[in-house]
């Protein structure tokens, strides 16, 4: 009677030890793998798309940047310049445009001046009696000039004569336009300073035998010869 109860109480135990276990349904994203074979796709990071549009050539311009009234630079052109606007100081005229599609940085600079520079006058001929030279210098910058000439015997007497001024000029084909912004020079007589009246204008032919040697004439025949001996 004993023995019976025990083995009663031991029965469903038994059961348990014989039955398997239960099956665990998969999740859903396994499921879902299995069944297309592929991995799930993640969304792309903002940051790739960021790459692409740099990806995008630069000469494409872009709605946002057309709607900003941005424009592309046409070869020549400096961005946000007015070259109608810029004034050369030599020849008194507008820079033109280069429209000759090279754009290489040397291209858009002006012509360089052939005056600019130190010049020393190296020889004097002029008609008359030949005395003693008269020793002096021109400085050529991009838009003035100064003058200083000193004449030791200029009558044949012993007075000295001096001539000394400042100022502007421009380029004219082969002529040079001066006008005077200050000046003093001695007059024909002994003892005579003048002063140059502002403004006054004059225009001197020249040409160069050298590109370091330049004349400049007063008349047709009478010339200084200049020597280029610094540059600018």
């Amino acid at each position: 009677m004993k023995l019976t109860t025990f083995a009663g109480s031991l029965l469903p135990f038994m059961l348990l030890a014989v039955m398997p276990p239960p099956k665990l349904p998969e999740l859903s994203i396994q499921n879902k793998s299995t069944s297309q074979g592929k991995p799930p796709t993640l969304p792309k990071l903002p940051i790739e798309k960021k790459k692409q549009d740099e990806a995008k050539p630069q000469s494409q311009a872009t709605t946002k940047d057309k709607q900003a009234g941005r424009q592309e630079t046409k070869p020549g052109q400096k961005p946000g310049l007015d070259t109608q606007r810029l004034i050369n100081p030599i020849t008194g005229r507008p820079y033109l445009p280069d429209t000759s599609g090279q754009n290489d940085l040397i291209q858009r600079f002006a012509r360089q001046n052939p005056l600019l520079g130190v010049w020393r006058i190296s020889t004097v001929v002029r008609p008359g009696p030949r005395g003693v030279p008269p020793v002096g210098y021109f400085t050529f910058t991009r838009s003035h000039l100064s003058i200083h000439i000193i004449n030791p015997n200029p009558t044949g007497t012993a007075t000295t004569g001096f001539q000394s001024s400042l100022r502007i000029y421009r380029i004219q084909g082969n002529r040079i336009i001066t006008t005077s912004l200050i000046g003093a020079r001695t007059g024909k007589k002994a003892n005579d300073l003048l002063l140059e009246r502002r403004g006054m204008r004059e225009s001197r032919r020249f040409e160069f035998v050298d590109p370091n040697i330049l004349r400049l004439y007063n008349g047709l025949t009478s010339y200084f010869e200049l020597v280029r001996i610094a540059d600018i």
